[in-house]
């Protein structure tokens, strides 16, 4: 089956669409792309992490935290567990949230080349930067950068 304006060799059917309705070079399926969060969403997920909940530690007293510090205390604790998913998260939430102490060691230039390639390979993060080397990247293409 074959269209006026294409070519006789060229077979319309399955995965072969006529080419006037094929996606020209540059468009985009979906052109008005994913809504974004507005600023009401935003302030209404900040205020349900702010909400406090009760916690109960090892000596079974109940203390208020906020659902923020309850779930980094449980992350915390799974992590002691031997989870090790959960301790690398862990590790790369602090080293991106939590700005670098003052009275800090201070490194030699070959000591913070160690670390920060151990912090970039094993971690996915440039310490440099903050930037979160592994964000949309499988674990193939990590693999790879991290060589």
């Amino acid at each position: 089956m074959t269209r006026k304006d294409e070519p006789d060799d060229y077979e319309v059917g399955y995965r072969k669409p006529p080419k006037q309705t094929r996606w020209k070079p540059g468009q985009s399926g979906n052109p008005s792309g994913r809504r974004k969060l507005t600023e009401n969403q935003y302030e209404l997920i900040a205020d349900i992490f702010r909400k406090p909940v009760k916690v109960k530690d090892a000596s079974k007293d109940a203390s208020d935290l906020e659902l923020m510090e309850a779930a980094i205390l449980a992350m915390a604790q799974r992590a002691l567990k031997k989870d090790k998913t959960t301790l690398f998260s862990l590790i790369r939430l602090a080293m991106k949230e939590i700005p670098e102490p003052i009275e800090a060691h201070k490194q030699t230039p070959e000591e913070k080349a160690r670390s920060d390639k151990f912090a970039r390979n094993v971690f996915g993060i440039d310490l440099n930067t903050g930037e979160d080397l592994w964000a949309n990247k499988s674990p193939a293409e990590r693999a790879q950068n991290s060589e």
